[in-house]
Parts: C-alpha cells; structure tokens; sequence
C-alpha cells in the first residue's frame, strides 16, 4: 500500500500530469484576466514556470479560442470566448425562473404538458416541467434525459447544430451500438434524420411524431439567446394532438419561444 501511494504523488508532480497541466492552464487563464495582457517573460516570471512551458499552455489557449497575441507588441490577452463561456453558464441558471411562467401560460393555453430542456452533451435533459391540465398525464420529470436523434426536443436541438456536427454525433452513438429503434416511427439511419432535420429548419421546429414513445406526440422548438442549448416542447398523446392540430399548437409554442427569448435579451442587455 505503501508503495502505491509514494507512487501517487510521484505521479501528480509529474509535468505531463493532466490534472497539473489543467490546474497550470486556469492558472495562466486567470493571469491573463487580471493583467489584461502581458508578455511571455512576464507570464514565466508571474507563474514561475519556464518560457517554453508557458509557451505551450498559451498554444493550447490560443487552439481553443481563449487566448491570442497581438502581431505587433506579442503581448498575449483573452478573447471573448471566456465571456460567452460565462454568459451560456448563467444563462443554464436564469432560464427556469425566465420561462416558467410562459410554461404555465403555454400549458393553460393549449392544455397540454410542456417542457423546458438543455442541451447536455449527447441527450437532452428535462429541466422544467408543466403537467396538462387533462386526467391523462405523460410519464415524464425533471431531471430525465431524452436522446437527441428522436425526441421533439432533441431534434430541435440538433437541426439548431452544424450538419457536420450532426453527424460526429450520430455517428458516436451509432459506435456505442445505437440508433435504437424506440418505436415502429424511430428515424434510425443518418439519410433519414437529416431529411428531418432539413423540414424542421424550414418550418422552424420539430415534431416527434411517435418516434420516441409510442403514442406520444411532441412539437419542439429552440430558443433564441440560450446559445442554441435550450427548447420548449408540447407533448400529448396522439389523440389529443392530431395531425390537423399541429399548425395550431405550433404557432403558440413559436410565440411563447420567442417570448421567452425576447426576455432573455431584455434581461441579458440590462445586465
């Protein structure tokens, strides 16, 4: 036991140690926020560190869009990305309490459960829910994760995405032995979900038709100002949501969206 653990500590001094390198590149994130700029002598001399380790824990910044250097002076500085890091992190904590009252008009309005989603990695998490006003209720909470390539929101989210991000996506799960075949309706080859993906951007949202659970039928959208990381959806079972009703219950939930988002901005402009 003994051995394992000298061997441990050992290994976190180590320069090319992950979680070091990780902690030496906030660091540098940091100084680069309270100086404003400075040069690479100053950053090694600030940190300790040599000019060429330094150097490369810019590298890595400047790669990922964090950092630059100015062509004349070579002073380094942040870019604005830490910025819209930041603005989509607050954004995750300010959307519920912004849209929970649409929600609750939305539902009121059309009588049907309502969602609030986020985008987290590959799935879409339920992180606001308003129950139909109906005795019969979907079998859904906050907290659940739905799959992008076949849920109403997921959809929504995806046909917000880069075609070629769509498909490193797709083709990520299709690796982990999906696309699972939730129903009889489930897109599951990439051609197919991309002629999808291809209505709901000309029409302006998504509509899972059966594809996620059977029965079920679900009219999604993307809101505006969330960084394209969070959607509305109005669920119902089939009979409730006919195929002849959806213009209907479309055109309110594309109004409350855009009501939501036109908050976000007011909100986001007054801070």
């Amino acid at each position: 036991m003994e051995e394992k653990k000298t061997a441990s500590a050992h290994d976190i001094s180590r320069p090319d140690n992950p979680v070091q390198s990780a902690g030496r590149i906030f660091s540098l994130l940091e100084l680069l926020a309270e100086k404003g700029s400075a040069t690479l002598t100053e950053l090694s001399s600030e940190m300790g560190l040599t000019k060429p380790t330094v150097r490369r824990l810019l590298l890595s910044l400047i790669s990922m869009g964090y950092a630059k250097q100015d062509e004349s002076s070579l002073r380094y500085s942040l870019t604005f990305r830490i910025v819209e890091v930041a603005n989509q992190m607050i954004s995750h904590f300010d959307i519920i309490g912004i849209a929970h009252p649409y929600l609750e008009s939305l539902a009121a309005r059309c009588g049907e459960t309502v969602h609030l989603v986020m985008l987290t990695g590959s799935t879409a998490s339920y992180i606001d829910k308003v129950e139909s006003t109906s005795s019969v209720r979907l079998v859904s909470q906050v907290g659940r994760e739905v799959p992008l390539y076949c849920s109403g929101v997921g959809k929504a989210l995806l046909a917000a995405m880069p075609d070629g991000q769509i498909s490193s996506l797709i083709e990520r799960e299709c690796e982990r032995g999906a696309l699972v075949q939730c129903t009889p309706h489930t897109l599951v080859t990439l051609p197919d979900l991309m002629e999808d993906i291809r209505k709901i951007r000309r029409r302006g949202y998504s509509i899972d038709n059966e594809e996620h659970e059977p029965g079920v039928r679900c009219i999604a959208a993307v809101i505006p100002g969330t960084a394209d990381k969070n959607a509305i959806s109005l669920s119902a079972p089939i009979n409730r949501i006919p195929l002849s009703r959806i213009p209907e219950l479309a055109q309110e939930l594309l109004e409350t969206r855009d009501a939501i988002g036109a908050k976000l901005q007011n909100q986001q402009a007054a801070g």
